[in-house]
């Protein structure tokens, strides 16, 4: 009768022994994340940049290191609007083309996808300007990604 009871508490250790030891381990499914295979470059970025208001332009921002970058437009107007990106330079804003692009039109509540072609955007302070088919309540959203070069 002990043997039986201490076969009993050793079995029962094992058990919960066994029990503790998979609640800590990491799960061994592989992660249900799968790569993209054509985002060769490793992600850096995202940053998002807009205007809301009657002026078109987006606050300014700063890219401190030589970076690739894919622009994701969504306008938000029931108007179409033609969107430009600027550099500024000795204080004032210049005209920088966007993957090529001097400037891209994006229809009323619509959004467009500019890829990257490995255009390489510089140290410096940037913004957008928008200029509209019709009124000028602007209300648009750039998202850019940018990627280690």
């Amino acid at each position: 009768m002990k043997k039986f009871v201490i076969y009993s508490i050793l079995a029962c250790a094992l058990l919960v022994c066994a029990l503790l030891a998979q609640a800590v381990s990491p799960p061994t499914e592989p992660p249900t994340e799968t790569p993209v295979p054509n985002e060769i470059t490793p992600f850096s970025l995202t940053r998002n940049s807009g205007c809301n208001d009657s002026s078109g332009i987006s606050s300014a921002f700063d890219v401190s290191d030589a970076t690739t970058t894919r622009f994701y437009i969504e306008n938000r107007a029931d108007f179409d609007i033609t969107i430009k990106l600027q550099k500024e330079k000795d204080h004032k804003w210049n005209d920088s083309n966007m993957n090529g692009e001097t400037s891209v039109t994006v229809k009323a509540n619509a959004h467009k996808l500019i890829e990257s072609n490995g255009a390489t955007y510089e140290n410096g302070t940037y913004r957008f300007s928008a200029t509209g088919s019709i009124g000028d309540n602007y209300d648009y959203l750039v998202t850019m990604r940018e990627f280690d070069n």
